[in-house]
């Protein structure tokens, strides 16, 4: 088996989270985590095994980690601190289970923005070892779409620890910024840089705004392109981005000391769809604001299920929870998620209610269907449902499909 490493946290992934997650499923299996509650053990061993085919630090690894910490008289955070890592590796090294050889492959991550929150994209990040009269590289990767990057590396032969500096040049190579030096380097680092933006011409042009879908909900990472448009319908590429969180964009170019018409078309599968009319005479010396609607075929909206589901699962943790929902005097919870999602405390009751009666073995029936049918006017009494014909029940899921409040097929 593989070292444990740290820092792990929540919601991290990959293949470091694999490695704690093998290791605390075999503690569960040799009975060294929660030894005198064999059901509980077999119950957390089952749900990590979801947590652990997709490599995600989730609630469940969390729980587990603390209570290794607990019994271990650790401190409770749910992460994997140093202690933590070093408690289980002692207890993988007396198992005879551990690798002899000491973790050689190190890996530096991060991601890049600019100082205006745009994503850098196709910047060529290396990393270094620094000495007190050298420098070494160890690698280097190119930001992806998002700006991320990942390098890893080898430990160097006769050196104890790497002095790990982070630096980003652009497409000329030519040096953009550089992180602190981090001495005695973990086996994972995770860096973000963010990217002065000093270097920006004088006259350099830039236009931002916000875009929204004809739905009336923001684009995710919707890629955009800004064009310079020219006699006879030519059309030249000046910048390319993604919109941010909440639909926000921007473009830098360079205007070439003249006004200029400027056009900024959407992406999607390489197909182009402009969004704005010939933006001409746009000031090149200040920022310009443009807001844009883009049509819904771009992003479309998922179903209303499946957008309700997703909104309540990141508070009940999974929608079958909501069969426990409650309100009454003693418990609100329907309010409570009503309050905290923004959505219409009679949908969450409807989807409440289809959970509690999909729970219902004989029914056969998952919550999805049964919520499309309460949308669509059906009882909701499980007696009465059963009188309903065959016809009306598929003329009902026919409607709701073709409404967008549910997602099913044929």
């Amino acid at each position: 088996m593989n070292k444990i490493i740290h820092p792990l946290k929540p919601e991290m992934d990959g293949p470091y989270v694999g490695d704690l997650q093998t290791a605390l499923q075999l503690l569960m299996d040799q009975g060294l985590i929660l030894k005198d509650n064999e059901e509980t053990r077999k119950e957390l061993s089952e749900a990590l095994k979801k947590e652990q085919t997709e490599q995600l630090f989730g609630k469940i690894t969390s729980k587990v980690v603390s209570i290794f910490q607990e019994e271990q008289h650790l401190e409770g955070s749910g992460a994997v601190d140093e202690p933590t890592a070093n408690a289980i590796n002692a207890i993988l090294q007396e198992l005879g289970l551990l690798e002899p050889k000491s973790q050689k492959t190190l890996v530096v991550s991060g991601q890049v923005i600019r100082e205006d929150r745009l994503l850098f994209k196709g910047g060529i990040v290396q990393a270094f070892h620094e000495m007190e009269k050298s420098v070494i590289r160890l690698g280097e990767d190119v930001t992806d779409a998002k700006g991320r990057y990942t390098i890893r590396y080898e430990l160097l032969q006769g050196v104890d620890s790497i002095n790990l500096r982070v630096s980003v040049m652009d497409e000329e190579g030519e040096l953009l910024h550089s992180s602190e030096v981090i001495r005695n380097a973990k086996p994972l680092e995770v860096i973000d840089l963010t990217l002065p933006m000093s270097r920006k011409p004088p006259t350099q042009g830039r236009i931002e705004g916000q875009i929204m879908l004809q739905h009336g909900l923001p684009p995710e990472q919707l890629k955009l392109r800004l064009y310079h448009l020219d006699f006879g319908g030519k059309a030249t590429l000046l910048d390319e981005t993604s919109t941010l969180a909440g639909g926000h964009y921007a473009f830098s170019y360079d205007p070439g000391g003249k006004s200029v018409s400027l056009e900024v078309r959407a992406v999607k599968e390489e197909k182009e769809i402009p969004l704005s009319k010939p933006l001409n005479d746009i000031s090149v010396e200040s920022r310009t604001t443009v807001n844009l609607v883009a049509p819904t075929s771009l992003q479309p909206l998922a179903a209303e299920y499946q957008r309700l589901s997703k909104d309540l699962t990141s508070h009940v943790g999974q929608m079958t929870k909501l069969a426990e929902a409650k309100e009454n005097a003693e418990r609100q919870d329907i309010t409570m998620l009503n309050r905290a999602t923004g959505w219409d405390a009679r949908l969450i009751a409807l989807a409440s209610n289809a959970a509690k009666l999909s729970a219902d073995a004989d029914l056969g029936l998952s919550q999805e269907v049964l919520y499309g049918m309460f949308r669509a006017g059906l009882p909701s009494d499980k007696m009465q449902l059963a009188q309903v014909s065959e016809e009306t029940v598929d003329q009902a899921l026919t409607k709701v499909r073709e409404a967008g409040i549910v997602d099913l097929s044929d």
